[in-house]
């Protein structure tokens, strides 16, 4: 059920970010706890994931 909400916070793209935790609720038609754990957990799937490249560091002074 969570991934059917979740694509429901895709399609409304950039304007997630504008929602209120009560207007998610809102629109999702779940409570405002699951609302915010719902627009967490799409936040951290949109960010880009980190990764580490390793660096020439010779030559490099503090």
């Amino acid at each position: 059920m969570d991934t059917e909400l979740l694509d429901a916070l895709d399609t409304l793209g950039g304007a997630v970010a504008g929602l209120s935790i009560r207007g998610a609720a809102n629109h999702l038609g779940v409570g405002q706890v699951r609302a915010k754990r719902l627009l967490a957990e799409h936040a951290a799937r949109r960010q880009a994931p980190l990764s580490l490249v390793r660096g020439d560091d010779r030559g490099v002074t503090a």
